[in-house]
């Protein structure tokens, strides 16, 4: 069983961007991990709560940060909310939203790869991008697997 983690700018992202990869996560048995990072309307965070529910999470977390304006918030505030969490589950697998034409995936994107710097307390063994096809449209870089 490894432990896998997945980082959600918003309340359908992961669902989304990775919901069939976490269907197999649940499948081979893996503890599944959400973190919700903007939480601050209620009606979102029922929404993510029945999703990752019929999803099989095994745990939630939400950090209650203001949906569409993380790009006013500090990069090290986001980076102090989501590091600890890394370090308190230590997961195998990370997935993080891919830069997108919302700043709010950017964002997330960036503080969760900030999070797992080399001097990091702990780095998953493997780290990747799920990309929202509603805010990709072809016309930024993206996520390029070689």
């Amino acid at each position: 069983m490894k432990k896998v983690m997945i980082v959600s700018p918003h309340s359908d992202d992961d669902l989304f961007g990775a919901g069939g990869t976490i269907l197999k996560h649940k499948e081979d048995g893996d503890f599944v991990i959400g973190v919700l990072v903007c939480g601050d309307q209620k009606v979102r965070v029922e929404e993510y709560k029945k999703g990752t529910k019929e999803l099989g999470f095994d745990h939630t977390i939400i950090l209650n940060f203001k949906d569409t304006l993380l790009d006013k918030v500090p990069i090290s505030i986001l980076v102090n909310r989501i590091e600890p969490e890394l370090i308190k589950f230590k997961p195998h697998i990370l997935y993080v939203p891919a830069p997108s034409l919302h700043q709010d995936h950017t964002k997330v994107n960036e503080a969760c790869l900030i999070a797992c710097r080399p001097t990091a307390k702990h780095i998953p063994e493997e780290i990747y991008e799920y990309e929202n096809a509603t805010y990709e449209l072809g016309i930024t870089k993206g996520f390029n697997p070689k």
